[in-house]
């Protein structure tokens, strides 16, 4: 395989050259060209046989000869002939080749009848001259190459009686070749003369079948007038049937408006197929369709850039020279015109004319009854489109929903470039709720547009019905790009209130009918109706999930007495039911509102405190009122905590006159803030004013069952379960925890001495000690009578130890009378005992157990003294 495909590679490319030396480069006519090849074949064999046989004459003989001389020239004339023939000019490249091959024959015969070799046979190669005139030349030129061949000959015998039998040859042969040439050219002749009357014959045959396919093409548009219901389907079919009757450039066919005498394009053969129907045609403008229904017949054209039938802008858009204009008309209704063009000056005959009518006829006939058919299928989709919408939205409460499903209709039914709905904002705006269409005009949901501008804007200011037969020229229309077709609008009404516009835009014009307005306006009311359903639908869920609301914070309010967690299951069940962006709770201390509950804000922007004298929310505190903001950036009061706020409400929690917070709700302009909110915040602010305050009391009322009311410590409840809770802790992560108990010296004596209430303001004073020596998270308490106790969380003994002796000394020092150390003080100098948990008792009781018998021991010791459990095996 590979080498086959190299020896064709090689064949080819043998193959090139060879044409390449063969074909005349400048001679396009078909015979002609023919003869030129075959002349350049001849020469390049002329030319290779005489540099053959130079070659061989060179190689016998060293010295160089008269003849081969005379070869050398001979060549180069050949080649001379070769670049004529190559450059066009056939005659004298062939009148030169005769002549050089001729008389070279001749010359070489001369030199050898002179020379010492006596051979004519040289005289034989006057053959290939003979062949080659009777096959380039005319008859007569052959003749007359005949003629001096012989001449020469007859010449060359007169000087050789040798040369009789070769004369005698070239005469017999020059005799038989003419009379050869003869009968091919004649029957040459004959075989034109035949094709002229066989043409003759094709031309009248042509005609017949001309007319045969004009009947057929006639007998194709009634059929179309008949078969083809869809109207525009019916033109387009119409458009092409008309320009391949007429065998024009282009067939146009327009739709005249007898109400606003506008014309409209609608279909096209030829080149303008695609943007005819588009085609803009300004209102002043004279055109064929016009002219040639006020005429009443047809309209023969042969310059459109040159009559009075035609505006010359609309005959410059157009390549067409000529053109047949003819009214289509049908029950004396004006329809419009069929336009016959061709691109070069056509003369109209008779025959074209008479066609031409008959074929607007039945298109006229196609017209009327298409637009007749039209009107009731549309009517019929009309009423299935009502239906249709009914059906899908009687089920939905969803507004997009429904607005979608009504458009998704339309476009389905009716095939519109664009539907569209926009709907009244609160700010008057008209913004886009649902899109859809077979094209995309660049429109999104969202889109919002004044009342007043554009179409959609008329028809909610003046509240009726709006028709543009070509958006292109009408006065409300604006689009970001030029466009043409037709659009209608129709609002929706409830009574009187606007809710908002159905749009429908085509991109053909005049497609809206009085039909088709009356069938949207009823599609506006069912529309209307379902919305209004809907938004009833939508507020009762949304009443529905207020009350679930206020139900669940009421549940959180009264479910809990602890402050902190109240406040965090409210923000958390604001933001949980209603999306909330930032909810905060502040509560108020003094002339500060201190922040307890807040979901959303970031961490870097929180505000703690707020004094009651600035900010939107310090205002609802001053004003006891609500303050409502839509743009929190046109107040100057407003202190931001999020950088994203648009919207805030602050509505204070009041009980009674007494106002005890603040709860405040910011939202984001994406989802901004109403005046639902609003009242639905301030009915959670009475329920939530009342769980505040019964949190503070229960804190109150708790504070007073775990403190001591004497010394103001932890009481003996309180000092149990702190101790109880620390235990636990201590054991579960490995801490240590430390107990201090300490009891007063011998303060039977001092209450004997200066009596109880003495006594009790002694304990007093021991609690104000305690309290100014422990510290976070130290827990002092009063543990019973006169002995008190102290927690130390995560403390080993020797802390707990020296802590111990801290305390003794400050006592010791408050002693009156003191003059000597570690002397014992009635009711003044303390005994203190220290236990660790789990160096000296791994449960509650055997730590108190063990700090009891600590301090016992050391008041065995003497007294005012500290000491350690298990001191002694220290």
């Amino acid at each position: 395989m590979k080498k086959s495909s190299t020896g064709s590679s090689t064949f080819g490319w043998l193959w090139r050259i060879w044409e390449g030396l063969v074909e005349p480069l400048q001679i396009k006519e078909a015979g002609r060209h023919r003869l030129a090849r075959a002349l350049n074949l001849a020469l390049i064999i002329l030319i290779a046989w005489g540099i053959v046989a130079e070659f061989i004459v060179r190689f016998e003989n060293e010295s160089l000869q008269s003849g081969e001389l005379l070869t050398i020239v001979m060549v180069g004339s050949f080649g001379l002939s070769y670049f004529l023939n190559r450059s066009g000019k056939f005659y004298p490249a062939l009148v030169l080749a005769v002549i050089t091959l001729s008389g070279a024959t001749f010359a070489l015969a001369l030199i050898q009848q002179f020379g010492s070799e006596n051979d004519l046979s040289v005289l034989y190669y006057l053959v290939i001259a003979i062949l080659m005139s009777e096959l380039f030349f005319s008859m007569r030129g052959f003749i007359l190459v005949i003629f001096l061949v012989l001449a020469g000959a007859f010449g060359i015998y007169l000087l050789n009686e040798n040369s009789t039998t070769i004369f005698l040859f070239l005469l017999i042969f020059s005799a038989l070749v003419g009379f050869s040439s003869y009968n091919r050219r004649l029957a040459e002749r004959e075989r034109l003369a035949l094709a002229g009357r066989t043409s003759q014959d094709q031309s009248l045959l042509n005609s017949e079948r001309r007319h045969a396919h004009q009947m057929e093409l006639l007998n194709q548009i009634t059929n179309t007038t008949l078969q083809t219901p869809d109207l525009r389907q019916a033109l387009q079919t119409l458009a092409d049937q008309l320009g391949q009757l007429m065998e024009a450039d282009g067939a146009f066919i327009t739709l005249w408006d007898d109400t606003t005498q506008q014309v409209m394009p609608a279909s096209a053969y030829g080149d303008y197929r695609e943007m005819y129907p588009s085609m803009k045609i300004e209102p002043d403008e004279t055109t064929l369709t016009a002219s040639v229904l006020r005429e009443g017949r047809a309209l023969p054209v042969e310059d459109v850039r040159n009559t009075p039938y035609m505006d010359p802008r609309l005959a410059s858009d157009v390549p067409t020279c000529s053109a047949l204009a003819l009214p289509l008309i049908a029950n004396n209704r004006k329809l419009g015109a069929a336009i016959i063009s061709f691109n070069k000056t056509h003369q109209f005959t008779r025959e074209e004319i008479s066609i031409g009518e008959q074929a607007a006829r039945q298109i006229a006939l196609a017209l009327f009854k298409a637009q007749l058919y039209d009107r009731e299928a549309r009517r019929a989709s009309q009423l299935e489109l009502l239906e249709e919408v009914g059906r899908k939205i009687a089920d939905s409460f969803d507004e997009t929903e429904i607005l979608e499903r009504a458009l998704e209709a339309v476009v389905d039914k009716f095939g519109y470039a664009e539907a569209a709905i926009s709907l009244l904002t609160k700010d008057d705006f008209l913004e886009v709720t649902a899109i859809t269409g077979t094209q995309d005009f660049g429109y999104r949901r969202g889109f919002r547009q004044k009342i007043g501008k554009g179409v959609i804007g008329h028809v909610a200011q003046t509240r009726a019905p709006y028709t543009t037969n070509d958006v292109y020229s009408d006065p409300y229309y604006f689009s970001t790009a030029r466009r043409h077709g037709s659009a209608v609008g129709i609002p929706m009404l409830d009574k009187e209130q606007l809710l908002g516009v159905i749009y429908a835009e085509s991109t053909r014009r005049a497609d809206f009918s009085s039909e088709d307005v009356q069938t949207m306006q009823t599609l506006a009311n069912q529309v209307a109706m379902s919305l209004q359903r809907a938004r009833l639908y939508v507020s009762t869920q949304e009443h529905l999930h207020v009350m679930t609301t206020l139900q669940s914070v009421s549940h959180v309010v009264t479910s809990s007495l602890e402050l902190d967690e109240i406040l965090r299951n409210v923000v958390e069940l604001l933001k949980d039911s209603f999306g909330y962006s930032y909810i905060s709770i502040y509560l108020l201390e003094g002339d500060t509102l201190q922040l307890r509950a807040e979901i959303g804000y970031p961490e870097n922007l929180i505000i703690y405190e707020v004094p009651i004298t600035t900010g939107i929310i310090g205002r609802a505190v001053r004003t006891r009122m609500t303050q409502f903001i839509l743009d929190v950036n046109k107040d100057p009061s407003y202190l931001r905590a999020a950088y994203e706020v648009k919207s805030e409400i602050c509505v204070p929690l009041l009980k009674k006159d007494n106002v005890l917070g603040v709860l405040n709700v910011e939202s984001k302009e994406s989802d901004p803030l109403d005046e639902r909110d609003r009242d639905l915040l301030t009915a959670l602010a009475g329920s939530l004013a009342v769980a505040i305050d019964n949190a503070r009391l229960h804190a109150e009322v708790k504070t007073m069952a775990l403190t001591d009311t004497l010394c103001g410590l932890a009481n003996r409840r309180a000092f149990d379960e702190i101790l109880h809770a620390e235990v636990m802790r201590a054991n579960r992560y490995g801490n240590q925890v430390s107990l201090i108990i300490l009891d007063l010296d011998s303060f039977k004596e001092f209450n004997d001495q200066y009596g109880h209430p003495a006594g009790d303001l002694r304990l007093k004073e021991i609690g104000e000690m305690l309290k100014e020596n422990v510290r976070e998270p130290d827990v002092a308490a009063r543990y019973g009578g006169e002995e008190f106790a102290v927690v130390l969380p995560n403390t080993p003994k020797i802390g707990a130890v020296k802590l111990a002796e801290r305390l003794r000394e400050c006592a010791e020092t408050k002693a009156p009378g003191v003059d000597h150390v570690n002397g014992v003080i009635a009711g003044y100098t303390i005994s203190l005992g220290v236990a660790t948990l789990p160096d000296d008792a791994t449960t509650v009781d055997d730590l108190v157990l063990a700090a009891d018998n600590a301090e016992l021991y050391a008041k065995r010791l003497g007294k005012n003294r500290v000491y350690a459990a298990n001191q002694h095996h220290a």
